[in-house]
């Protein structure tokens, strides 16, 4: 994450760390956090001018406050693949091609779900929504409104 990081998010967010700006002023460091964090998974940076930052004003979602470990805990031995095959209803898998996270990722999900179909988005990282909402907005709402995107496409395992 660090090699697509914007050199200046990530150089500021050291120094933060290094001069104890994350107890001194828990909301400043956990906004550059966030900054650093969303510049390494976009791949159209200009979006992130639309990240909405104000989600770090609360003691729990202050990246050295109370929330941390349970946050950090989230992320161990995720598989909810038992979980996901006994879903009963359509899902679309929307997957990013420039996401840090692997299409495989998708892939199994979009497997494991009885009634699932993986639609992916090119030039956009972990936020299409952010990135390329004239992608992903039209497929949520043919989705949503009862049929499948175009693109949608079912998965084998």
């Amino acid at each position: 994450m660090a090699v697509r990081a914007d050199p200046d998010e990530l150089r500021r967010w050291t120094e933060m760390r290094e001069e104890g700006v994350a107890e001194s002023d828990p909301v400043a460091f956990t906004k550059q956090f966030m900054r650093m964090i969303c510049s390494a998974q976009m791949f159209d940076r200009s979006a992130l001018a639309r990240v909405p930052l104000e989600v770090c004003e609360w003691p729990n979602e202050w990246l050295w406050g109370p929330g941390r470990e349970a946050f950090q805990a989230s992320f161990e031995n995720w598989d909810e693949r038992a979980r996901l095959a006994s879903v009963r209803a359509p899902m679309l898998v929307v997957h990013a091609m420039e996401d840090l996270i692997p299409i495989a990722a998708a892939r199994d999900m979009a497997t494991t779900v009885p009634d699932a179909r993986l639609f992916t988005i090119d030039g956009s990282g972990h936020w299409p929504w952010l990135e390329r909402p004239d992608a992903l907005l039209p497929a949520l709402e043919t989705f949503l409104s009862g049929a499948w995107p175009d693109g949608a496409q079912i998965v084998s395992g």
